[in-house]
């Protein structure tokens, strides 16, 4: 037998890679396409680490032609050389050496394959060498000369197959250091194997690394872990004593990858003995899939698609979509988050790249079919000024780029502002990932463009609408996943905000959601969102200690720049870093606020005004505005007003516009002085507020809440919404009277509502506004011309409810009686009979400045209201008071609930007359219905026409349902009129019917008319089959719904299958059938051949 030492010197002898297999040469030349590179583990070597023995038998699955070169067979499959000895002889070196002499190696291995794309397949340790190895390139393409070749490397690496890698380390590493320890004399050496203790820092920090890797490459990794345990004490002759698992799955396996469990143990991991191993064909099945893709790989990381941000490229794909695209368009992300990016200022360098590496966001960003534990939703939260808007920029800017590289993944995102409507709320937000979705994969407005030649823009006002678009677009397979970013949700008004967290829900506690949708969250950890979001992956800013280095470099950064202007000296810049860090609590916001402080500051007095800032931004803040307040020639009245109209405006104003509306330079005949003087007002409110592209914003959300607070800074937002609206109005008469606008009259026109509904009791009726809220005014006639208002108000009362201003609700009661507005004379307006686009009359004025004509219309004849579609909420709104909806009515459909008790009392309408409208209301059905039975008590009478429109409401029928059967159980009979209505019910359908029989079972008679409705569902004839089996009659009217209905051919076969013996084989039954030539329905059963013969 050769002495070791003989043996491990002609092992070192030998080249770094031994080829074992070549895929055959051709005339044509060398037609390998990928290189496969395995690396051993621990303790073993590259001739007998992947062979199997059994006495004389030997399989090398790598190497023998029947095994994986069957599966590959154009490739090179080589096996990596390298010292893995622990226990005899071992060499000193550690493991991250390994690696580096793996990557150089290769780097020279076969030059002439430069291009080839790389699958690295590495066993137990021999993973870990390989993790190294990439993260030693990583590293030498951002310093070293050569930074070109090693981006080349990792370019090509198309896939990484792991058996049994200690990722995380093992729970044996005790063991395996009192073997070394034994074994010393003979030349054991721990070097290798030091790092492998369970959760070992080092080793976690690597993992994090190459998870940063492996998601900007977007690199496929399959993970493989044991089954079994091993015999550990059979190598040392006592079998059967010690077993244990040497790499369990939780260190074998990365959250996120794909995992695989094999039927062996750590020693039989990496050996298989036939071509019908179960454990190779799970394994060579992986690799086939990465070599099969391997070209495409590397192509595409080569050649990544450019990063679309316009809709060029959909107009070219469908030029048809033009007008629609214009439609969608609210505002545009990507200049959204370049502005947002200029308000906050560039991210320091180096910070938030870890996260690319946190388990949280690997699981999110790979299938979930690969890994159970992963959610669709993965929820970003921290408190104000952490970071959270600019790791959300960090990220679109990350992932688009990563994306740009592959196949099958889009990114879409949107940045939620408070200022801005066309940015805070939910139909906005959808719009806004829908724009970018089908900017970039143009196909996918094939789900868009037939519902829009339906509804035409009115479509993109509905909530519903969208959300169903956006879900429809993320099961297409053909386009990949799709990943949504929504930064700051907590800016979103409440409704929406309630919107968007009650539909995450819905649709992602579905286990059958579309994988292909995931969409991550930021915002604040406010308890009304992590209610809705905590069952949801979740992710604290606070928990990461990676945050705290990011601050410590966003300091280091600042204090930089500050050094260079200021000419600090050493000392100067050490005691400044020292108090910044010591008083920034995190927060980046802070670090900012206190360096801005510094830039006017001379270098000897920078450390005291540090010293004297206070630790907190409210309580910085707090500084700041009585520093701004106690200026001398400042109002403090003054200051407080332009900062509550900043923190309440329904957009940002720009520098004129807050001249108007706080009558500060307003009468400056020359405009650039004008504009200077407001700069200079709003310089004075010390950082509070910042101009970006002559537009007033404040700093952060931050100051919002400090100004909301109680104490001596306290701003009355509801009093602030309640002057600027005033504003607003007396801006409104005043251009009535004049006809000369001003720069605030766009903002005044539209948004006085908004402020005046949003500030609640604190809005009045003034007496310099009585001309404008007078029954008929012709000022306000004037407002709703100019403002181009859909809007149609049989009533003054009409007015009131739709406005939602509860002193205007009060206006009204107080007088004594409800006086009607005439119509208005004059010619209508001719209506084609249909338009381009096949709309009916009403249907064409609805959306229209023509509302007004519509009850003439129907007057004539022209159309019956049931008759037309939804056309969207102003057309709707209009339609439903055309149709005689009541204000009360009219009221909880716009969300204007609070003043209905209001209205109630005031004597509008009975109580027991608004049963119907609230069950009708889709939205706030539930809200409205409560506060009517509350109101009703034991007077309620619960009647058909109730319980009939409840079940057929598709926003809120279950809520209603549950409701009414709590509260009035006794009240309740389910007729035929009922039962349609549940079945008719789309969305509710299943629900509805089971809750209806399960508590109102012998009420429910199944009728001809409720199957013939039931054939548009096979799961709803399913339910029904199932509880009522012997009441079923399959008549002809229902089999030839059946067959009629082509969108669901499963309904005939069922009813065939469960009730097919009372079925003849009618002549209407077959003309239906011969009609539907989509069909391929046996008609053929027991007994039904003689009838068939009959009719033909």
């Amino acid at each position: 037998m050769e002495p070791s030492s003989k043996l491990g010197k002609r092992k070192r002898s030998r080249n770094p890679f031994d080829v074992l297999y070549t895929s055959p040469t051709h005339d044509s030349g060398d037609e390998t396409e990928v290189d496969i590179i395995a690396v051993h583990g621990l303790g073993s070597d590259v001739d007998w680490a992947w062979k199997w023995k059994d006495g004389s038998k030997e399989v090398h699955w790598l190497r023998d032609p029947d095994m994986l070169p069957a599966k590959v067979p154009k490739s090179r499959i080589a096996v990596f050389n390298y010292e893995s000895q622990w226990h005899q002889n071992a060499p000193k070196r550690r493991l991250e050496l390994c690696g580096e002499e793996l990557i150089q190696c290769f780097m020279s291995f076969s030059p002439g394959a430069s291009g080839r794309p790389i699958i690295f397949i590495g066993h137990s340790l021999g993973g870990n060498v390989i993790v190294d190895a990439l993260l030693f390139a990583s590293r030498e393409v951002s310093h070293s000369h050569h930074a070109s070749e090693y981006k080349s490397l990792l370019d090509r690496i198309v896939g990484l197959v792991f058996l049994g890698t200690p990722f995380r380390g093992t729970k044996l590493q005790s063991f395996l250091k009192y073997l070394t320890s034994l074994m010393q004399p003979f030349g054991a050496y721990d070097g290798i194997t030091r790092e492998l203790y369970y959760d070992e820092p080092r080793l976690i920090d690597k993992l994090h690394y190459f998870c940063q890797l492996c998601n900007r490459l977007s690199m496929p990794v399959a993970c493989f872990y044991e089954l079994y345990n091993t015999d550990l004490g059979r190598s040392f002759g006592i079998g059967g004593l010690i077993k244990e698992y040497v790499v369990e799955e939780a260190s074998a396996c990365i959250p996120g990858f794909e995992r695989y469990g094999l039927q062996a143990d750590h020693k039989e991991i990496n050996k298989y003995d036939s071509p019908e191993s179960r454990s190779f064909l799970a394994v060579s099945e992986v690799i086939n899939r990465m070599y099969t893709s391997a070209k495409d790989v590397a192509r595409r990381r080569l050649e990544p698609h450019s990063i679309i941000t316009n809709r060029d490229y959909a107009l070219k794909m469908k030029p048809e979509a033009e007008v629609c695209l214009k439609d969608l368009f609210l505002t545009d992300p990507s200049e959204d988050r370049s502005a947002l990016k200029r308000r906050k200022g560039n991210r320091a360098s180096g910070t938030c790249e870890w996260i690319l590496g946190t388990e949280r966001l690997t699981q999110w960003l790979r299938p979930r079919k690969l890994d159970q534990n992963a959610s669709n939703l993965l929820w970003l939260h921290g408190n104000p000024g952490t970071g959270k808007s600019t790791m959300a920029i960090f990220l679109t800017e990350e992932l688009s780029q990563a994306f740009s590289t592959t196949d099958g993944r889009t990114l879409a995102y949107v940045f939620c502002d408070s200022g801005l409507e066309t940015r805070s709320t939910a139909t906005s937000v959808v719009r806004g990932l829908l724009l970018q979705l089908v900017q970039q994969q143009p196909q996918l407005l094939d789900y868009i463009l037939p519902k829009y030649k339906e509804r035409g823009a009115q479509l993109f006002k509905s909530f519903d609408a969208l959300w169903s678009i956006l879900i429809a677009m993320a099961a297409d397979e053909p386009t990949g996943q799709k990943y949504c970013i929504i930064d700051a949700l907590d800016e979103c008004d409440k409704e929406s905000q309630d919107t968007l967290l009650l539909q995450f829900e819905q649709t992602f506690y579905d286990q059958n959601v579309t994988p292909n949708l995931r969409i991550l969250v930021t915002s604040r950890p406010y308890e009304e969102i992590s209610r809705h979001l905590k069952g949801f992956g979740t992710m604290d800013l606070a928990f990461f200690p990676e945050r705290q280095k990011d601050v410590d470099l966003f300091i280091e950064e600042r204090v930089d720049d500050l050094s260079k202007k200021k000419n600090y000296t050493d000392k100067v810049k050490r005691q400044v870093l020292d108090v910044i860090r010591s008083k920034a609590e995190g927060t980046f916001l802070w670090v900012g606020l206190a360096c801005a402080e510094l830039n006017d500051v001379p270098s000897m007095d920078a450390v005291q005004v540090l010293q004297d800032i206070p630790i907190g931004l409210h309580s910085l803040y707090q500084k700041l505005f009585n520093t701004a307040v106690s200026r001398e020639r400042v109002s403090a009245s003054g200051i407080r007003r332009m900062l509550g109209f900043v923190a309440v405006c329904r957009r940002p104003l720009d520098l004129l516009e807050l001249s108007e509306v706080c009558e500060l330079h307003h009468k400056e005949d020359d405009q650039d002085t004008q504009l200077q003087f407001m700069r200079d007002e709003v310089a004075g409110c010390r950082l509070m507020v910042i101009i970006q592209d002559r537009r007033v914003h404040l700093l952060h959300q931050s100051v919002r809440d400090f100004l909301n607070k109680s104490g001596d800074s306290h701003i009355d937002m509801r009093k602030a919404h309640a002057d600027l609206a005033y504003r607003c109005i007396d801006l409104i008469i005043e251009t009535f009277r004049t006809k000369q606008l001003t720069h605030i009259w766009g903002y005044a026109r539209r948004f006085w509502i908004d402020h005046a509904r949003m500030a609640d009791g604190a809005f009045m009726i003034m007496p310099s506004h009585a001309e404008f809220f007078t029954i008929n005014s012709p000022c306000r006639e004037w407002w709703l011309r100019e403002n181009n208002s859909l809007m149609y108000y049989p009533t003054i009362r009409h007015v009131a409810a739709s406005w939602g201003i509860s002193a205007f609700v009060d206006h009204i009661s107080s007088l004594d009686e409800e006086p009607k507005e005439p119509k208005e004379p004059g010619n209508r307006p001719h209506f084609h009979l249909t338009n381009s686009a096949s709309m009916t009359p009403i249907a064409q004025a609805a959306p229209s400045r023509y509302l007004k004509f519509i009850p003439e219309m129907w007057d004539a004849g022209w159309e019956e209201p049931k008759e037309l579609k939804e056309l969207g909420n102003s057309a709707y709104f209009y339609l439903t008071n055309a149709a005689n909806i009541t204000p009360i009515a009219q009221a909880a459909l716009l969300g204007h609930l609070k003043l209905i008790p209001k209205m109630l009392n005031a004597g509008w309408e009975e109580p027991a007359q608004l049963l119907v409208p609230a069950a009708e209301n889709r939205i706030h059905g539930r809200e409205f219905m409560t506060l009517l039975l509350d109101r009703l008590g034991d007077h309620a009478t619960i009647t058909e026409g109730v319980l009939a429109a409840s079940v057929w409401n598709t926003g809120c029928a279950m809520e209603l349902m549950e409701l009414l059967s709590d509260r009035y159980n006794d009240q309740i009979i389910i007729t035929e009129r009922v039962l349609v209505g549940a079945v008719r019910n789309d969305r509710f359908a299943t629900g509805l019917l089971k809750l209806l029989f399960d508590q109102y079972d012998n009420q429910i008679t199944i009728t001809e008319r409720v199957l013939v409705v039931a054939t548009r569902s096979d799961e709803v004839m399913e339910i029904i089959l199932d509880r009522r089996s012997n009441q079923i009659l399959t008549t002809e009217a229902v089999l030839t719904a059946a067959i009629n209905n082509a969108s669901n051919v499963g309904i005939v076969e069922l009813l065939w299958d469960r009730r097919g013996d009372q079925v003849t084989i009618t002549e209407a039954i077959l003309i239906a059938a011969i009609e539907t030539a989509t069909w391929d329905i046996d008609l053929k059963g027991p007994g039904k051949p003689q009838r068939l013969e009959h009719y033909f």
